[in-house]
């Protein structure tokens, strides 16, 4: 399993690569959206201080899983949800635009905590610094 480093300060922000190569980083960058923008400042501020701990912009969901938010007050907003793992690490999974976290989403992001911790148990994740 690839994971691609977002930031690491005194966290580490990590991102998990699909088939593709392609992380919910990359979605990021690529929206035009002012949310995105201020969601990739975020998760910069997660890798400094941690996820934050206003429930409006994280919070635990189910099963590990956790969001972060970032979007108008009225209205859909960016979620990019995300685990931990030792040693200080975030590891998001996928973004969505959402007025609330959907159970199939969040059931994606924990096939993919689930996936992910398979691999480190067999030494299989790789992280890439860009």
């Amino acid at each position: 399993m690839r994971l691609v480093r977002i930031k690491r300060v005194v966290w580490d922000v990590v991102a998990i690569a699909d088939r593709r190569g392609r992380t919910v980083w990359d979605q990021l960058v690529e929206d035009p959206d002012r949310h995105a923008r201020k969601m990739r400042a975020l998760l910069h501020h997660t890798a400094r201080d941690g996820p934050p701990h206003d429930p409006r912009k994280s919070k635990p969901l189910r099963d590990g899983i956790f969001e972060l938010r970032q979007g108008p007050k009225k209205g859909p907003k960016l979620r990019v949800f995300y685990f931990y793992d030792a040693g200080r690490m975030v590891i998001c999974t996928h973004a969505v635009w959402k007025r609330e976290a959907v159970p199939e989403e969040i059931d994606r992001a924990v096939v993919w905590k689930t996936r992910y911790f398979r691999a480190k148990a067999r030494g299989a994740v790789e992280i890439i610094t860009p």
